[in-house]
């Protein structure tokens, strides 16, 4: 079956298992910034990888495939490796397989793979990455991220990989810590979480004893944090509250003035809603509550009029930045 390596095999993609193929090649390690996409797998590579992150050696008769032609599917001729046709071989090799057969037991993974929901697939893809980010954690080493949205890496000492429950994607969470040259210690600074599907490498800078090796400053404006029990508590509750979504910013408070329908919205939107939402004593239509800036936007923005950000003064400045730019973009449409 040498021939494979050297010309390819057709593999037919139906129309539902090409658009979850199509929409995670667009989601998986894609360059926001770069114009040549040189982030973005090519179809060949992104099927091949699914293949080997899925290839459980399952058995496999070619008998009981149905040969019947998908109408609207996509054919698609793929390369593949060595590695791929001794695995497909060790299965096949007793039923002295025909080129559509190899085709065959290959679709047997990437269909399975299609039917998965997002935080699954997501799993599949980067089942190499969370391996080795489970090392990092277990071991306790301070990582070095390199994300393919950013130029410059970004410090994290790992602590779990967890699935938003808001947006259903995998993000690795952890602590920003300061390094002091002169003192050559490790000083806590926040909590992180950065998208697994942003991270294009890691690197291990330093192994930690956190208990012993990373110290803390009087006074934090998020928490009382002085140890490294503190830290874990903080993260826990955060995950419990807010989320993992918002990880990378500090909870502030917040004071927002609703409309009546503002607070008719407030009781039937729930997705990104802050926790412990409290009304004010003296004024029922202004509550209050902690939340980062980012969730802030995410839940009230599309309120519109009917929610007014009171406090604090840079989340208020970032709601009339943002109204004041759509604003200006609906002014200067020419209706056709």
């Amino acid at each position: 079956m040498s021939s494979i390596i050297e010309n390819g095999m057709c593999v037919s993609l139906k129309k539902d298992v090409y658009a979850v193929i199509e929409k995670d090649i667009n989601l998986f390690r894609t360059c926001e910034k770069a114009k040549d996409n040189k982030y973005k797998f090519t179809l060949n590579k992104f099927l091949n990888t699914v293949f080997l992150n899925m290839y459980d050696g399952r058995k496999f008769d070619p008998s009981s495939v149905k040969r019947t032609r998908n109408i609207g599917a996509k054919s698609v001729n793929i390369k593949i490796n060595k590695d791929i046709e001794d695995k497909i071989n060790k299965i096949l090799e007793p039923y002295n397989p025909y080129p559509s057969d190899f085709a065959a037991y290959y679709m047997l993974f990437i269909e399975e793979y299609c039917k998965m929901p997002l935080n699954k697939r997501e799993e599949i893809f980067y089942k190499q990455l969370i391996s080795e980010l489970k090392d990092a954690i277990d071991l306790k080493y301070n990582l070095k991220v390199y994300k393919n949205d950013y130029e410059h890496p970004s410090n994290i000492f790992p602590y779990e990989i967890k699935t938003s429950d808001e947006n259903n994607n995998i993000y690795l969470t952890g602590f920003k810590l300061y390094f002091d040259k002169d003192k050559k210690i490790y000083f806590y600074r926040n909590t992180l979480g950065i998208p697994l599907r942003k991270i294009f490498s890691i690197e291990r800078i330093k192994k930690i004893e956190p208990k012993k090796q990373i110290y803390f400053r009087e006074k934090y404006p998020e928490a009382d944090i002085k140890s490294y029990k503190d830290m874990e508590e903080y993260i826990q509750k955060r995950f419990a509250t807010d989320g993992i979504l918002y990880l990378s910013d500090i909870l502030r408070d917040v004071t927002v003035r609703l409309s009546d329908k503002g607070i008719e919205y407030l009781y039937s939107r729930t997705q990104y809603k802050p926790f412990d939402i409290s009304f004010d004593k003296e004024d029922t239509h202004i509550i209050h509550f902690k939340a980062t800036r980012l969730q802030t936007f995410m839940y009230f923005f599309k309120f519109g009029g009917d929610a007014e950000i009171l406090q604090p003064a840079e989340y208020r400045q970032n709601f009339i930045e943002q109204y004041e730019k759509a604003l200006s973009i609906y002014k200067n449409v020419h209706i056709i």
